[in-house]
């Protein structure tokens, strides 16, 4: 479905001047969010197979994420191991507001 909407969106765009990125951290997911990107022609999309909230890999350099004009994600909200203990030492300063609380 993520990769569906973020196709759709991407087609829309004038001159087919985007780009394509996202992550994942389930390899079945990844390996079929890439075989997605190939059966839509978007051989370019670049789509990396590790941990969002761990370990992000779409980074301007060690300190900054990416910035992007459009998101589309699907938080794990129901994830009861997500790394909250790492959360407030992120580089990123992701969880400025606060960490979520675990789940009973």
């Amino acid at each position: 479905m993520k990769q569906e909407i973020n196709i759709k969106v991407a087609q829309e765009i004038p001159d087919h001047n985007y780009a394509l990125f996202g992550q994942e951290v389930n390899g079945s997911t990844w390996a079929l969010a890439r075989m997605n990107m190939f059966l839509h022609g978007e051989d370019g999309a670049r789509i990396d197979w590790s941990d969002t909230l761990n370990s992000p890999t779409l980074t301007d350099n060690t300190t900054n994420l990416q910035k992007f004009d459009v998101v589309v994600a699907n938080p794990p909200f129901s994830l009861d191991k997500w790394g909250a203990e790492n959360a407030k030492n992120d580089v990123f300063n992701r969880f400025w507001r606060d960490i979520p609380p675990k789940l009973r």
